[in-house]
C-alpha cells in the first residue's frame, strides 16, 4: 500500500507543472479570442488588456504579440507596435504579415530604410505578397526614388490587378516625373475601380492643367468638388486653370473659396494678390499678398508681386525693401531686373546697373533679357558712359531687333553716338528708329540735329518740321529751328 502511495505522489509531481502550463496555454488562447473580438470591435485598449494577459500566461505567445501590435498600430502608438513585432518575430520569425506591419510601423515614423527591409523579408517569405510590394512602392515614393517605387507598383498590379491604389499611386510617380500622359492612364484604372473618388480627380485635373488641357482639368475639378465641397486645393488649383484662361473674376471667386475653407492658405491669398495687380488695383494687391507674407513669411513670389505693387504706386524705397526680401529668399533674374528699375527711377544709376547685370547673368537669353540690356544701357548712357551704353543696345538690338520697343534701342543708342559726336552712326539709327516708330517725333528732331550738324541742312530742316509736324506745340522743336533756319 505504501508503494502506491509513494507511486501516486511521484505521478502527481511529475505531471503536475504540465498540467498546469496546459491549463495556461488554454487560458491564455482565451484571452486571446477575447482579444481578437475586442480588437474586431475597435475597442484597443480593452484588446490590449487582453493580450497582455495572454503573454502574462504564456511569454512565448507570438501570436498574442502580434495582436497587442495590431493594437498599438490601430491607435497610432508606432513604436511600441514595433517592440511587440519584434519579440513576435523572435518567438516565430516564419510569418510573414509581422515583418509586413513592423514595416508599415516603422513607414508611418518615417522610418523608411528599416520599413523597406521589413518589406524585403515579408516578400521573402510570401513571394506574392502584393501588399508589401505596394507599401515598399510607397517608402520608395516618399524617398523621391520614383522609378524603384514604380517596379514595385508593377509587380503589385501583376500580382493583383484590382488593387485600386496601386495605380494612383503609381500614377504619382508618373506625375512627379512629369510624364503626365502615364499618370492619366493610371489615374482612369484607379477611377474605373472606384468611381468618383475626389482625390484622383483631383490629381488627374492637375495632370490635366500641366499638359495645358484647360477644359478637361476644369471638369475634373468641378466633379472633385462636387464630390467634396471642403476641399480646398480644388478651388484653388481650379482658380489657377481660370487665371491661364485669362478668366480672372472666376478665378477670384475660386481663390476665394479656397482661404474661405482653409484660413492660413498662403498660396491662395498670394494669387488674389496677383489678380488684384493685373486688374491694377494695387492696394488690393498689397494687402492680400502681406496676408500671404504673414502666414508665410518665405514666400517669395507674394514679395516680389507686394513689391511690383508698391512700384506702381511709385512707393521706390518700400518696393527696394519688398525686392531685396524676394531676392534673398529666390535669387531671380525679374527680381533683380525691376529692383534695379526702382534705384533707376530714383536716378540711382550707378546701384542699378549691378542688378541689370544680375539679371543677364540669370538670364542671358530669355524673352525679357533685352530689357535688361536696354536699361542698363540707359543707366550707362546717364551716367555719360557712351561706349558701354552702346554696347547693350547693340545687345538689346541682336536680341530683339524688331520688336515693339525695339525702336527704343535704336534710338538710345543713336543717342549714345550722338554723346560721343559720331553723327553719321546717330543718322543711321535715329533712321532705323524712325522705320519702326514712323510718329516718332524725337527721333526725327534728334535725326535733324545730327544732320545738322554734318552740314546736311536741307535734311535736318525736314526732319525739324516733320518732328514739329508731329508735335506742334514742343517748344525745343520750335527753338532749334527758329534758331538755326531763317
Amino acid at each position: 500500500m505504501q508503494t502506491m502511495k509513494n507511486l501516486a505522489l511521484i505521478i502527481f509531481i511529475f505531471f503536475s507543472p504540465r498540467i498546469c502550463a496546459s491549463q495556461d496555454a488554454s487560458q491564455a488562447e482565451i484571452f486571446l479570442a477575447q482579444g481578437k473580438l475586442s480588437y474586431d470591435a475597435q475597442k484597443y485598449e480593452k484588446a490590449i488588456g487582453d493580450f497582455t494577459k495572454a503573454i502574462n500566461l504564456n511569454p512565448k505567445y507570438s501570436d498574442a504579440y502580434y495582436w497587442r501590435g495590431m493594437s498599438h498600430y490601430s491607435m497610432l502608438t508606432y513604436d511600441k507596435a514595433i517592440e511587440d513585432y519584434s519579440v513576435s518575430i523572435e518567438i516565430n520569425p516564419k510569418l510573414p504579415e509581422t515583418y509586413y506591419w513592423r514595416g508599415n510601423a516603422h513607414y508611418a515614423l518615417r522610418q523608411d530604410d528599416k520599413a523597406l527591409i521589413d518589406y524585403n523579408k515579408a516578400i521573402s517569405l510570401k513571394s506574392d505578397y502584393y501588399q508589401a510590394y505596394y507599401w515598399k512602392g510607397r517608402t520608395y515614393y516618399e524617398l523621391k526614388q520614383d522609378d524603384k517605387a514604380i517596379e514595385n507598383f508593377n509587380r503589385a498590379v501583376q500580382l493583383n490587378p484590382g488593387y485600386r491604389e496601386t495605380y494612383f499611386w503609381r500614377g504619382q510617380c508618373f506625375y512627379s516625373k512629369k510624364q503626365y500622359e502615364d499618370a492619366i492612364v493610371d489615374y482612369n484604372k484607379s477611377l474605373s475601380l472606384k468611381e468618383n473618388d475626389p482625390e484622383v480627380l483631383y490629381w488627374r485635373a492637375n495632370a490635366y492643367f500641366s499638359l495645358k488641357n484647360y477644359p478637361e482639368a476644369i471638369q475634373d475639378f468641378n466633379s472633385a468638388a462636387k464630390i467634396k465641397p471642403e476641399y480646398a486645393e480644388v478651388y484653388f488649383y481650379r482658380g489657377k486653370v481660370k487665371y491661364y484662361l485669362k478668366q480672372f473674376n472666376e478665378a477670384l471667386a475660386d481663390f476665394q473659396k479656397a482661404t474661405s475653407l482653409k484660413k492660413n492658405y498662403a498660396d491662395a491669398f498670394y494669387w488674389e494678390g496677383v489678380i488684384y495687380y493685373f486688374q491694377l488695383n494695387y492696394d488690393s494687391a498689397i494687402s492680400l499678398c502681406s496676408k500671404a507674407i504673414e502666414i508665410n513669411s518665405k514666400h517669395a513670389d507674394a514679395f516680389y508681386y507686394r513689391a511690383l505693387a508698391k512700384y506702381a504706386l511709385k512707393k521706390d524705397d518700400e518696393a527696394i525693401l519688398d525686392f531685396d526680401k524676394s531676392i534673398t529668399l529666390t535669387p531671380a533674374a525679374d527680381a533683380y531686373y525691376w529692383r534695379g528699375l526702382s534705384k533707376y527711377n530714383q536716378q540711382d544709376f550707378a546701384d542699378a546697373i549691378p542688378d541689370f547685370s544680375k539679371s543677364i547673368e540669370l538670364d542671358p537669353a530669355g524673352t525679357s533679357t533685352p530689357n535688361y540690356f536696354y536699361y542698363r544701357g540707359n543707366s550707362y548712357y546717364s551716367l555719360k558712359l557712351y561706349a558701354d551704353a552702346i554696347t547693350d543696345f547693340s545687345k538689346a538690338i541682336e536680341l530683339n531687333p524688331s520688336g515693339p520697343k525695339s525702336y527704343t534701342y535704336f534710338y538710345y543708342r543713336a543717342n549714345s553716338y550722338y554723346g560721343l559726336k559720331k553723327d553719321d552712326y546717330a543718322v543711321k539709327d535715329f533712321t532705323q528708329a524712325i522705320s519702326l516708330k514712323p510718329d516718332f517725333a524725337d527721333a526725327w528732331y534728334y535725326r535733324g540735329t545730327a544732320n545738322f550738324y554734318l552740314g546736311q541742312k536741307d535734311l535736318s530742316l525736314n526732319d525739324i518740321n516733320k518732328a514739329i509736324e508731329l508735335d506742334p506745340k514742343n517748344s525745343k522743336y520750335l527753338n532749334f529751328k527758329s534758331a538755326n533756319f531763317k
